[in-house]
């Protein structure tokens, strides 16, 4: 302004320095910071408009202010910005025209008639909506793109533990499955080879015990025993005190002949009371 000596810009640049100090802490919260560089960025423009009138850079900074707030603070915070930037412009034209200000005003390079402040109106005006209304897009299409990023990214994630929780039981069941195969297989082997009653090798282990025991006996040239055994009057027992009696007295003699017999002899049953030995 014409007329104003050193303290005007020794004012401003000392309000330029706090906001600028302010503005840069690290301990401050981000909206804070926007709301102060959105103030900054206003109190600039007003100072380049109030030093260049309608035709200087002050157009600039109202421009970017809106943008600015869009940015830093919110979509809503930008379109009141871009409403307080139209109303300045507004205000500084027609204080331009016919205020205080026309006195001031530096008018050298600026034609201040009606017609070019309604020209520039309409055009810093437009470029403000149209910015604005890109960048708003702009930013929802944003979030809009993060929030189904996150969607997929979390039904990704929850398909993928309830497949691993999925494998997991599956993995349970196999080895439970395969350990009662297992299990299954070894008692149908046993049962194909020993006696149910006495657990004793039956006919068909004997036989094999005993093919293998004439053959060894042909290679070394040696003897062996093969003994038959049965209980006289059996009968009796299980007629006198019921059959469960008898295999009781069928598995303690069982447990007797093979208690009285080495690791490496056999003791099998034939059937009823019928045993055998080698």
């Amino acid at each position: 302004y014409r007329g104003i000596g050193w303290q005007g810009p020794a004012i401003y640049i000392a309000f330029y320095g706090v906001l600028v100090y302010v503005a840069v802490k690290r301990n401050i919260d981000s909206t804070r910071r926007g709301w102060l560089l959105v103030g900054l960025t206003y109190f600039t423009g007003l100072v380049a408009m109030g030093r260049g009138g309608l035709a200087g850079d002050g157009r600039i900074y109202l421009v970017v202010m809106p943008i600015l707030a869009v940015a830093l603070i919110s979509a809503r915070t930008g379109l009141y910005a871009a409403i307080v930037s139209l109303v300045t412009f507004c205000i500084f034209g027609i204080l331009a025209q016919y205020g205080p200000l026309s006195q001031w005003l530096i008018r050298d390079d600026n034609p201040l008639d009606v017609e070019y402040w309604l020209y520039s109106g309409l055009t810093m005006g437009t470029i403000v909506i149209v910015v604005v209304f890109v960048i708003i897009r702009f930013s929802k299409f944003q979030f809009q793109t993060l929030e189904s990023s996150q969607k997929i990214a979390k039904a990704l994630a929850d398909a993928y533990g309830q497949l691993e929780t999925a494998n997991r039981q599956l993995e349970q069941k196999v080895q439970e499955r395969t350990l009662e195969l297992s299990q299954v297989n070894r008692r149908l082997e046993f049962l194909a080879t020993h006696d149910s009653l006495t657990g004793l090798p039956n006919r068909l282990l004997l036989f094999d015990r005993l093919d293998q025991a004439v053959k060894m006996s042909q290679r070394s040239k040696t003897k062996f025993a093969l003994l038959f055994i049965d209980l006289d009057d059996f009968k009796n027992v299980n007629d006198s005190f019921g059959h469960a009696v008898g295999d009781q007295v069928l598995q303690a003699v069982g447990e007797a002949l093979s208690s009285s017999m080495r690791v490496s002899d056999t003791v099998a049953r034939l059937a009823g009371d019928e045993f055998a030995m080698i």
